[in-house]
């Protein structure tokens, strides 16, 4: 079965590509501004985004099995956007310094005769730091089309004193562990 991933984020293609070199990308075409207006749930927000993303792809590709995914941060139960802008960057890592937050990375799984949902919630606690720190970080990994204001991937993990979660790789978008097993489960072979 052709694998198709539902995403053009550079970051799930890298993560996909150390599972299966053999897949192709396809934009879904979904607006999330929608529904990030109407679900306040964080959990909830992700993992109806990546089935959205999964089942739009699949619509074009219904011979394949499609990986829709969607990351959403949460912050003493507010949702945390990318934030775009220095300015949103710097205030999204203000109120989270000390303190903790929790990232929901789910994924879809759609195929013919096949709809699965994988979530992976990470908690992660962040450093105290000062403006000083904030300002040179956000210059090294600008890391303005992330949820959360960093890339944990890259110089971001300075930030954090604890992470917490069964799947490290969830906190880059994709829960690589997870996500094989279900593979494996369909018939994908491991190597």
């Amino acid at each position: 079965m052709k694998l198709i991933l539902a995403s053009t984020s550079p970051y799930r293609k890298i993560q996909l590509q150390r599972l299966y070199a053999d897949f192709t990308t396809d934009r879904p075409q979904v607006d999330e501004d929608d529904y990030k207006a109407q679900i306040a749930d964080p959990e909830l927000l992700a993992r109806r985004l990546a089935q959205l993303k999964a089942e739009d792809v699949f619509e074009r590709h219904p011979e394949a099995l499609v990986i829709g995914g969607d990351q959403v941060a949460s912050f003493q139960g507010k949702i945390l956007g990318k934030p775009h802008t220095h300015q949103k960057a710097i205030e999204q890592l203000f109120i989270m310094q000390g303190q903790i937050h929790q990232l929901f990375t789910a994924l879809h799984l759609k195929g013919p005769k096949i709809s699965l949902d994988i979530l992976e919630v990470t908690t992660l606690t962040m450093r105290n730091l000062t403006r000083a720190e904030i300002e040179t970080y956000l210059r090294r990994d600008q890391p303005y089309d992330c949820a959360g204001s960093y890339k944990i991937e890259e110089s971001g993990i300075k930030l954090f004193s604890h992470i917490m979660g069964d799947d490290k790789e969830a906190i880059m978008g994709v829960p690589l562990m997870k996500l094989q097993t279900h593979l494996l489960d369909l018939g994908f072979p491991l190597f």
